[in-house]
């Protein structure tokens, strides 16, 4: 009698608890989207969301989002650390509506990969807006048809961009506000204003970006295309280096004009069919002297200082 009083005891006891204090939910380190998804779902193989944005809510910071079949999953806000990925072969779309942004990324401290989405703009104004975060990876993605901003990143961040496509954007890629940007193997094409940008930030930050074996082309050279230009605000410097780039079709194809203090360095790059080759008229512009400029109206503006390599 003893021992039945005590174990009623005790399992009253656990539904007490168990009434005040429900179990912690750990979330998914992986989970799906499908065309065939639903976002009342809990994201699981077998039940897939819909949508990137519910997906999100359901992965743990850290996580994944893995992609099913082919479908647009729509705008998605991340504060979490995640990765959404959709293999080769499968469409992931994400269509943007007027004033409207494809990818924010706002959670501090964040690292944030993306691969294999297409991010179009039906009167959007940014495909991916870094505003916050540690690191950003973009990788086999088109981002195009902006008013806007095809990338922004307004943090001190490291990005890095492979095998990407960026065009027809009023704007590129602009980076800023001290981050790293690295961009390889990629295409910036027929860009309306701004090709690859340093742009915006608090005075005393140093914005950088890297570029290699990159397509760079304005929207023709009647306009006012800019194609590679280090445009770093007062105060601020920014430097700018590529390697191995294609230039042509820019208004200005490489300028160096920082308001604040900035170097641009080219080397082994061709330059060709733009109105303006290089142009220097502030801070430092150097070439590695092979280079190979053809087919422009004026080759060089300003002073272009030769340096030798090692």
């Amino acid at each position: 009698m003893r021992r039945t009083c005590a174990l009623a005891t005790v399992a009253f006891a656990l539904s007490l608890f168990s009434a005040t204090e429900p179990l912690a939910v750990v979330l998914p380190q992986r989970t799906f989207v499908a065309s065939f998804g639903n976002d009342g779902n809990p994201c699981s193989l077998t039940l897939p969301c819909r949508g990137f944005a519910a997906a999100v809510a359901q992965t743990i910071s850290g996580g994944e989002v893995i992609v099913l079949d082919s479908a647009g999953y729509g705008p998605v806000t991340i504060g979490q650390s995640v990765s959404i990925i959709a293999p080769a072969g499968v469409y992931a779309g994400i269509s943007v509506p007027a004033s409207g942004t494809g990818v924010a990324i706002i959670g501090a401290g964040i690292a944030v990969v993306l691969r294999g989405l297409t991010i179009n703009s039906t009167g959007g104004s940014y495909g991916i807006r870094m505003a916050n975060g540690s690191e950003l990876n973009v990788e086999n993605c088109v981002i195009s048809n902006f008013n806007n901003f095809g990338l922004s990143i307004e943090t001190a961040a490291t990005v890095n961009i492979a095998e990407t496509v960026i065009r027809d954007n009023l704007y590129g890629i602009v980076v800023g506000f001290g981050a790293t940007a690295n961009i390889t193997n990629s295409q910036v094409i027929k860009s309306g204003f701004e090709g690859i940008e340093i742009f915006g930030g608090p005075p005393s930050a140093t914005t950088s970006i890297f570029i290699a074996d990159t397509l760079v082309t304005g929207s023709g050279t009647g306009g006012s295309t800019y194609c590679i230009d280090n445009y770093a605000v007062a105060g601020a410097t920014g430097n700018i280096s590529a390697t191995r780039v294609m230039v042509t079709g820019c208004t200005y194809a490489i300028y160096n004009e920082p308001s604040g203090a900035g170097t641009m360095t080219v080397s082994n790059s061709m330059i060709s069919g733009n109105a303006y080759a290089f142009l220097q008229q502030t801070g430092t512009f150097n070439s590695l002297g092979n280079n190979h400029l053809s087919g422009n109206a004026n080759p060089n503006f300003g002073t272009i200082t030769i340096i030798g390599g090692q």
